[in-house]
């Protein structure tokens, strides 16, 4: 099965370097996205919780669909209620609370 595997990678790889060479532009693997920056995608009343370490743009966004769209709504919170909201988890709200905390 490494064997097959080897094969099936040495002649994906070949027939890549064959066509560049020829001029040709290698096949896409997979489509290509633009990089997305911390912060494209959070509420502006919510920017400001990602200066505290292990939270980042996708905590922030679950924090916008469960309905929170300040810090102060997030600081009034109870950590219970924070993890209530999918994706936050019991870690994303522990870590909430104590960076506010600071």
């Amino acid at each position: 099965m490494v064997l097959q595997l080897f094969r099936c990678l040495t002649n994906c790889l070949s027939r890549r370097s064959q066509a560049v060479r020829e001029g040709e532009s290698p096949p896409e693997s997979a489509p290509s996205r633009q990089p997305r920056h911390r912060g494209d995608a959070v509420p502006e009343g919510l920017r400001p919780l990602l200066a505290i370490p292990g939270i980042g743009p996708r905590t922030l966004g679950y924090l916008a669909k469960g309905g929170y769209t300040s810090v102060a709504e997030v600081r009034a919170a109870s950590e219970e209620d924070l993890a209530a909201v999918d994706g936050v988890g019991a870690r994303g709200a522990l870590i909430l609370k104590q960076g506010l905390s600071k």
